[in-house]
């Protein structure tokens, strides 16, 4: 696991003059599934017990000066821009990217507690602190606090976001069919491929890849 880093103060930022990001974060991002639904039964959700814990652990982050947060806005916009115009273009985001628009952006906020990226090689490597709940204990949450690697790539035409490997902090060890099924069910990309503004920029990615310690988004032009 990666050394957690002290925490500082969120630079001031005008949201209202720099708007959202007509929704590029999903690009290169994940919404983490909140609720879960029943696994398969009462033996699971004891094997759960282990390896998960009743508070979420501190996710310390620190994020960069405000005038980097905002030349970082200020690209991923003008690429959104040019996506949507059919013209081609690229935009590399690293991990510090990433936490910076999670920290510094309104369509991100539920992210802030949940996840921080640490490294960028042939995985993207995160620490988490995922609320999971279930039908049984009157659907009290609980807390995977863990390291998770995920894999990007596009499949399909289909920009695809999935959890990889769990290394959980307890130490206990993730049942194999636990495993497969957060795999099976986590393209954490794909709640965002009918997204209004969204929608006409997935579709014009032609590649989405890891490289160089960066994530690497691009958009070819018209054929």
């Amino acid at each position: 696991m990666a050394d957690e880093t002290p925490a500082q103060e969120t630079p001031e930022v005008n949201t209202s003059k720099y708007g959202c990001l007509i929704g590029i974060t999903g690009l290169v991002m994940f919404t983490l599934v909140v609720i879960w639904t029943i696994y398969t039964g009462y033996t699971q959700n004891k094997l759960i017990d282990k390896f998960t814990q009743d508070e979420p652990m501190t996710l310390e982050v620190t994020y960069s000066d405000t005038e980097t947060v905002f030349a970082l806005r200020d690209r991923v916009r003008d690429f959104g821009k040019q996506v949507k115009e059919g013209k081609p273009s690229e935009l590399k985001l690293s991990a510090q990217d990433l936490n910076d628009l999670i920290g510094h952006e309104d369509a991100t906020m539920d992210f802030r507690k949940m996840v921080v990226f640490d490294t960028i090689d042939d995985r993207l490597k995160a620490r988490v602190a995922m609320p999971l709940q279930t039908l049984f204990r009157g659907g009290k949450f609980r807390y995977l606090n863990a390291v998770m690697t995920f894999k990007i790539e596009l499949e399909s035409k289909q920009p695809m976001l999935e959890i990889d490997t769990i290394t959980p902090r307890s130490g206990g060890e993730i049942p194999e069919g636990f495993l497969n099924y957060m795999r099976d069910n986590s393209n954490l990309l794909g709640t965002f491929k009918d997204h209004k503004q969204l929608s006409p920029i997935l579709k014009r990615i032609s590649s989405l890849k890891l490289e160089d310690g960066q994530v690497v988004v691009t958009a070819e032009g018209p054929q």
